[in-house]
């Protein structure tokens, strides 16, 4: 069995939450100001953080540090919206910490009360600047702070109700230790806004194995809220009060005595921890105030193995208090003491990472416990015992934890690991989560790389230090994740250039380490944070149980509905009622009291009775009711008759739970059927007598549990249909409700809150209103095809209507749509008409929304509608709800590319996740969603359960239904799932299917029965993975999936992790199917992907990249086969080409054209020829000089190994290839021949043309690697010619080896186009440099390792003539210098010569 140290501290909280409006535009302009980080608290909505750069520290005014921070709450207040006369705040502690730097905490308070957790703490560096601020401020609060419960009437409330929870072992009884008034805020320890609340809170407990933390309201003395204080191991051993008799040893005694080697630990372990915190932050003792650390040691009436704190003492059993385990337990006291972490969620984790912290860091400097251990830098887990939490404690055979790597031990390493604890249960998983916590330590102690992260360690005491000053400078008690993230960084902030204390066990203090923390190290802090992602969110996704619910329209409002009762006059004319048969029941009824979870006023309340021990002499299994007066639906009532109820549930999950019944002209009382609510039904089905539960509504459907991620409730609306089927209430009917809420033998929560119940029709008033807020459609649904016969489409209904009919017509006129989705015929959608009239006989209507389905890869996008009302004089009016619509179009185009889809992923860690459970047979037992301490699968978490070893009477036929989901145009579908399914050879065969929805009908893909044996056990948390192949043909837009059960008394099946994945894997097109063209529409500024309609294989993708519209676009391959084929001149052209053929052309166009080819299609005619991608006038094969258009091309790979190659043209669309010309326009000169070879003289090239037309010039270009080409020289064209012209160019200036040589001939209109390349191989570098080129006035000629001092210089124009002449001009130094900045602009000849060399250089003056 695997064990969890569950080490647990004790806490003070009162926590907090806040829905409050952040003042942002304050903060933007203080943040530009100032170049502080701010963050926002998503559980207050409130600035929490505040830090400011390093060597720019706020300067504020005020002669002390406590007189600057209020300085900056007086001067900053916009920053939290603070309101005066309401809003303060007062000095709790002002110190100078071990550093030596100032730190200030102000309490905040509401109308002189305290907010708890309403801590703002500042904290100072050495000059008085201030460094970082942050905490909590807790905005709007609305309460009335004066009590009306004596704060005496509170403790009792508080110490009877933890009497009735029994929650310890032990005997000792129950007390209170202390309590106070204080704003509490809920919700600040799960992370979401909550209400707040005027109450006391009452510290309960025996000094033994009880704590509790109770918050009472001051006004009701209702419970808020209720949180532990017990720290604890797993299997919640207690130890018992202090004794006299059980003192083994005290300060003075001879040491060891008589002790055993683990009380010998329990006195020496608390001195290390003792002496650590002392000599390395000055700490003394767990309060700081030297307090005595008492401990106690297995106590009779403890269960042992076990350790805790219990906010009074440590104790162990033996076996337990190993160094690190005892310095865990010590460490739960200096949180108490210093952050007050409360002991849930996130804060709860970081209780236990803390504990952790101090317990191996004491462990790795005690040398103490550590034979045979190694404490080798970590490689695996178990590689030494360096990070493991317990390794020597017998008791628990082994290590309990591994901070160095907690998966090693089933705990998160990073926030998104799938460890990641989200249930309720561990007090929502303090020890799993810790694990989080506990790796940022061990990383920033021993770096490593992690996560994409490489982390430099920075050592144990530096580590140690930043982590001491978070826990006693900056937490509070409901620090989460994310802001643990933020105190560290001020924290390390905070440190840099400080000598730090060194770390010791030792009595002695080491003085100061010459550990000195640097920015650096707190780089790799951040680094570390962004490692186990600290600031990320959780993937639990906590929802509250009640989701929200349609608005409800006019004829709802108190005064217009057939029946409507608030509350507020006691329980109006509702009468109640229990029955039970228990002698040991308390009675208890419905009774009226004040709304709880911040709604205003008063509600009806049926209480979860949290007493009885589990005996039948305390049995409180019983139903307690509130039932309706007769309601009469009058004769002639128009329209459907709805009954809705607002509600806050808070039971016992699947043992407690509340329904509803019915009676119809007083007939039978029937439970509201599932099918019949609107909104918010019921949310499970109880446990059954049959899995041990005695309540009276066992197996029936009921509202039970709370809300995720919390201990309580919070409020929604449910709605009714109570004309639907399985209740048929019609006009002339009279009606009658019981709300009814079931217990079983023990245990409670809080109850059920009922308030405003009503019964309506819409049909009253003469409002206009939407038939709804929101609908969706799916581009898939389109099937009807357009007039173009390139777009399909489908229409979508939008309904609009007005509850009555109005005095004169209305008429609806509608706005222009908003949204992401673009409108018009060539966007997403059209919609019309443009307006509508409401009127008798008329009184809804319809407009239509056509969706079209382009071939645009664009995601969701959203059409948002709205209206002006023009009632024409008479009654009508626009309601209060349901005045805007939004339509979300799903789009089901996918990116061309061969990958994994996940279409659906249900773990049901938070809830059903979209799944419904459809009961059928003769019972109540469905589908429900089940988590046990005691069988489950591998990982402990939820699923979905079905179970059948019920009443042999009971015949089930359960259906557990998924939500839609979207597979229009997927393929390779594989739904996989883990699952138990355990039967019993019997005389009833029972089977369990698997089957999908296909767009018309169930398709069956998996039968199990009696013969296909047990798969996995439940009781063995062992489960089977279970993989089914979809077929194509399946795939619709509406896809679900669902398992049915049918059995009678066998024994059950269980289900979790649901996955249904497509496998997207495309082909390329190698074939001809001109006859077959791909269509798709291709509008302004859209990009388009086709696929041939035959094989569905990839072709091309084209993104218009201007506003022009080319309609309904067709593309087709024209011409196949693999490699090239001769093209224009001595260029090839691939012999795979294409054709694309738009509706409306443009010969002006603008668009990037991709062109996808197969790697067998580019064996010798490869990526590395390609230059360009051709364009020709009708087809490729029609290509010549004056119809073609070369655009540079870029190849990508695609489809892991096949080629994408994309090109941007400026013209019109027509045939397509690729060619290993240059990119450019067509040439306009016809080349004959272009060669070259190295001389004397230099690298001569001669090219010859046969044709010119518009030829300005040649740019000789050259390059080293073919690929980077440089401009060394131009020749002047002859412009327009007819017959053979020849040219040459000698470039003097080249390197050793290879040089690569093009031409680019260039029009007189700029356009240009490049020839092929030609290679010249040279044994030795050339002679000669000269430059600049181009020239504007001096132009130098470097002449290396001349023979003669002299050369003969001479400059020719374009035309030949010679316009410079230097005879005998001297060479100083190897240069020569010739002026031409009085030459007009051209290309000119430079000709260089003597007896021994000669050179023609080529240069050009602009």
């Amino acid at each position: 069995m695997k064990h969890r140290l569950l080490i647990i501290p004790l806490l003070l909280l009162c926590a907090h939450v806040s829905f409050s409006q952040t003042p942002k535009g304050a903060i933007d302009a203080f943040t530009a100001s100032t170049g502080a980080l701010p963050t926002i608290d998503p559980a207050t909505g409130s600035l929490s953080f505040l830090r400011f750069p390093a060597q720019r520290a706020l300067q504020i005014n005020g002669g002390d540090a406590q007189q600057k921070s209020m300085n900056f709450i007086s001067q900053y207040k916009t920053l939290f919206a603070i309101r005066d006369g309401e809003d303060e705040f007062r000095l709790r502690e002002q110190k100078t910490d071990n550093y030596g730097l100032q730190n200030v905490t102000l309490q905040q308070t509401y109308k002189g009360v305290p907010v708890y957790d309403g801590l703002m703490k500042f904290h100072y560096n050495s000059a008085q600047g201030l460094t970082a601020l942050n905490g909590n401020f807790i905005s709007e609060i609305k309460v009335n702070v004066v009590p009306t419960l004596a704060q005496h009437e509170a403790e009792s409330i508080a110490a009877g109700l933890v009497t009735t929870q029994q929650l310890g072992k032990s005997s000792v009884p129950v007390k209170v230790n202390k309590s106070t008034l204080c704003i509490f805020q809920k919700g600040l320890a799960q992370g979401f806004n909550g209400s707040k609340f005027l109450v006391y809170e009452v510290e309960v407990r025996n000094d033994a194995d009880v704590r509790e933390f109770l918050f009472i309201d001051a006004h009701d003395g209702q419970l808020v809220e209720q949180f532990k204080g017990m720290h604890n191991i797993t299997r919640k051993l207690y130890e018992t009060s202090v004794t006299v008799a059980n003192l083994k040893w005290q300060e003075g005694d001879a040491f060891p005595g008589t002790l055993d080697q683990w009380q010998q630990s329990e006195v020496e372990s608390s001195g290390f921890i003792y002496n650590l915190m002392k000599n390395a932050f000055g700490y003394v003792s767990f309060n700081g105030g030297d307090a005595a650390m008492i401990t106690i040691n297995n106590n009779p009436n403890i269960n042992c193995p076990n350790a805790n704190w219990n906010g009074a003492t440590a104790n162990y059993c033996t076996g337990t208090a190993t160094d690190d385990v005892v310095a865990h337990e010590w460490g739960h006291a200096y949180t108490e003491y210093t952050s007050g972490l409360i002991y849930q969620w996130q804060p709860g984790a970081l209780n236990e990472a803390y504990s952790d912290i101090w317990g191996e860091t004491v462990d790795q400097l005690d040398g103490y416990m550590d034979s045979g251990e190694s404490n080798a830098l970590r490689t695996s887990c178990g590689s030494s015992a360096r990070w493991q939490v317990g390794e020597k404690a017998t008791a628990f055979g082994g290590a309990l934890r591994d901070m160095w790597d907690p998966t090693c031990k089933g705990d998160p390493g990073k926030v998104s690991d799938p460890q990641y604890w989200c249930a309720n249960s561990d007090e929502g998983g303090v020890h799993t989560n810790s694990g989080v916590i506990n790796h940022t330590y061990a990383l920033l102690v021993d770096g490593g790389t992690y996560n994409g992260q490489t982390i430099t360690g920075i050592g144990l005491t530096k580590a140690a230090h930043i982590f001491w000053r978070a826990q006693s400078i900056y937490m509070t008690a409901t620090t989460d994740f994310a802001a643990q993230a933020d105190i560290l960084e001020a924290a390390a902030n905070d440190l840099i250039g400080i000598n730090l204390q060194g770390l010791s066990t030792g009595t002695s203090a080491p003085g100061a380490s010459g550990q000195i923390i640097t920015a650096d190290d707190v780089a790799q802090l951040v680094k570390v944070i962004t490692a186990v992602e600290l600031r990320s969110a959780t993937n639990c996704g906590f929802q509250a149980t009640l989701a929200p619910a349609p608005a409800l329209c006019e004829g709802a409002n108190a005064g217009l509905a057939i029946f409507y009762e608030g509350f507020e006059s006691g329980l109006g004319g509702f009468t109640t009622s229990f029955s039970t048969s228990s002698a040991g029941w308390v009675s208890r009824q419905w009774q009226q009291v004040v709304a709880p979870g911040g709604r205003a006023g008063h509600a009806a309340f049926g209480i979860d009775y949290q007493g009885g021990n589990c005996n039948t002499a305390t049995n409180q299994s019983g139903i307690i009711r509130i039932e309706s007066p007769v309601i009469t639906i009058p004769a002639g009532t128009a329209g459907d008759l709805v009954m809705a109820f607002d509600h806050y549930i808070a039971l016992e999950d699947s043992w407690d739970g509340g329904n509803i019944k019915f009676s119809i002209n007083n007939g039978a009382w029937t439970e509201v059927p599932p099918a019949a609510f609107i909104a918010n039904g019921y949310n499970n089905v109880l446990t059954s007598s049959a899995a041990g539960s005695s309540n009276p509504l066992a197996g029936q459907f009921a509202f039970t549990g709370t809300d995720q991620g919390s201990v309580t409730g919070s409020w929604g609306q449910s709605q009714i249909n109570l004309n639907a089927a399985g209740i048929g209430l019609v006009p002339g009917n009279t009606i009658k409700f019981r709300f009814e809420v079931g217990t079983d033998i023990c245990g409670g929560v809080e109850g059920w809150y009922v308030d405003d119940i009503r019964v309506f029709t819409c049909a009253v008033t003469p409002a206009v209103h939407f038939a709804a807020a929101s609908a969706i459609v799916n581009e898939g649904e389109a099937t009807t095809v357009d007039p173009s016969g390139c777009l399909k489409y489908v229409d979508k209904m939008i309904s609009i209507g007005i509850d009555k009919a109005p005095t004169q017509p209305v008429t609806v006129t509608f706005n222009t749509p908003t949204g992401t989705a673009k409108q018009g015929a060539t966007g997403d959608y059209i919609i019309s008409p443009s307006s509508v009239t409401l009127q008798a006989g008329s009184l809804n209507t319809n407009v239509t929304v056509r969706i079209l389905n382009d071939a645009y890869v664009e995601g969701p996008e959203t059409i948002n509608l709205s209206y002006a009302l023009n009632a024409n004089g008479g009654n009508g009016y626009a309601a209060s709800t349901l005045q805007n619509f939004e339509l979300t179009i799903n789009d089901d185009d996918l990116p061309p590319g061969n990958y994994t889809e996940e279409l659906l992923s249900s773990n049901f860690n938070n809830g059903q996740q979209g799944w419904k459970a459809i009961n059928g047979g003769n019972s109540y037992h469905t589908w429900a969603i089940a988590q046990y301490s005691n069988a489950g699968f591998e990982d402990g978490s939820p699923f979905f359960f079905v179970n059948s070893a019920i009443n042999n009477a009971y015949i089930l036929d359960e259906i557990l239904e998924s939500p839609v989901i979207n597979t229009s145009a997927r393929k390779n579908l594989v739904l996989s799932f883990r699952q138990i399914w355990e039967r019993q050879v019997g005389d009833f065969a029972e089977t369990g299917t698997v089957e999908v929805w296909d767009g018309t009908a169930w398709q069956t893909l998996v039968t199990q029965n009696e013969a296909t044996g047990n798969l996995g056990s439940l009781l063995g948390y062992t489960s089977t993975l279970t993989t089914i192949n979809i077929p194509d043909a399946y795939a619709n837009v509406n896809m679900k999936i669902r398992f049915r059960y049918i059995s009678r008394s066998e024994i059950w099946w269980a289900i979790d992790d649901v996955k249904l994945t497509a496998a997207h894997s495309n082909q390329i097109l190698s074939t001809v199917n001109s006859g077959n063209a791909a269509r798709q529409y291709l509008g302004p500024n859209e990009t388009a992907v086709f696929y041939d309609p035959a094989t569905g294989n990839l072709m091309a993708k084209i993104k218009n990249l201007s506003a022009h519209d080319y309609g309904c676009t067709t593309v087709e391959i024209d011409r196949a086969g693999a490699n090239g084929t001769p093209w224009l001149g001595s260029y090839q052209v691939t012999n795979k080409t294409f054709k694309v053929t738009p509706t409306n052309n443009n010969p002006a166009g603008q668009y990037e054209i991709t062109l996808y080819y197969n790697a067998s299609e580019l064996t010798t005619f490869t990526p590395a020829n390609i230059q360009s991608m051709g364009k020709t006038s009708g087809t490729i094969a029609t290509a010549g000089a004056a119809n073609t258009t070369l655009a540079e091309v870029v190849d990508s790979p695609a489809l892991t190994s096949d080629y994408a190659f994309t090109a941007t043209f400026n013209t019109g669309f027509s045939g397509f290839g690729l060619s290993n010309a240059p990119p450019g326009a067509a040439l306009p000169v016809t080349l004959v021949d272009f060669e070259g070879k190295n001389t004397s003289e230099g690298n001569v090239l001669q090219w010859t043309t046969s044709s010119e037309s518009n030829n300005d010039y040649f740019a000789i270009e050259e390059s080293t690697n073919g690929k980077n080409f440089t401009e060394s020289g131009r020749v002047k064209g002859v412009g327009n010619a007819s017959v053979t012209t020849r040219y040459d160019f000698t470039d003097v200036d080249f390197n050793k080896g290879i040089t690569y040589y093009r031409l680019k001939q260039v029009d007189f209109d700029g356009k240009y186009a490049y020839s092929r390349m030609i290679a010249i191989d040279a044994p030795s570098a050339g002679n000669i440099r000269f430059y600049p080129n181009p020239v504007q006035s001096a132009l130098d000629i470097e002449l290396p390792n001349l023979q003669r001092n002299w050369v003969n210089a001479r400059v020719i124009n374009a035309s030949g003539q010679e316009v410079i002449v230097k005879e005998r001009a001297v060479v100083q130094n190897g240069r020569l210098n010739i002026q031409l900045g009085k030459l007009p602009a051209g290309i000119y000849q430079v000709l260089i010569a003597n007896d021994k060399v000669s050179y023609r250089l080529s240069v050009f003056k602009p």
